[in-house]
């Protein structure tokens, strides 16, 4: 299944490999980027009766746009049952891992679905965990060469 690129913008890429979204962060959301992304979901749950997503936090998020958080809710709640458990990769160090594992603290108080989220520093163990909660979940899971698609995808420069 290769990579499909769905939607990029200068703060957002967005692909997909067969049940697997990618959205790959460089700086703050806006809405404009989640519904975007709520479009490629849209179009997975089409397809598949579970998928998974990864969003990948590449830079620092000083400060929140407007209507982004209940934006990001409501996307939760409309796709929850429907995706696996959430996988965050913050893909940096220092101050700007703190500050994006401080914005997924507060989605995560903020989120009304109930959901897990996973957290991790490495893309590619990332991408594997969602893979791994669609294989136990009997859906199609991705190839090794599938993965490595979708990692190259993440690490590639915006």
């Amino acid at each position: 299944m290769p990579v499909s690129i769905f939607y990029r913008s200068p703060t957002c890429r967005v692909a997909y490999s067969g049940p697997l979204a990618v959205m790959c962060l460089s700086g703050a959301t806006t809405v404009e980027d989640l519904d975007r992304f709520d479009e490629c979901q849209d179009q997975l749950s089409r397809s598949f009766k579970k998928f998974g997503n990864v969003t990948v936090m590449n830079g620092g998020f000083l400060k929140v746009n407007p209507g982004v958080v209940d934006r990001a809710a409501q996307m939760a709640i409309k796709y929850n049952g429907i995706t696996t458990d959430g996988v965050i990769v913050i893909n940096g160090r220092g101050l700007m891992a703190v500050l994006a594992r401080a914005a997924v603290a507060a989605f995560s108080m903020a989120n009304r679905s109930g959901g897990t989220i996973k957290t991790f520093n490495n893309p590619l163990e990332g991408v594997q965990c969602a893979n791994d909660s669609l294989t136990r979940l009997g859906i199609a899971a991705l190839s090794p060469q599938d993965i490595e698609e979708l990692v190259n995808f993440i690490v590639s420069p915006a």
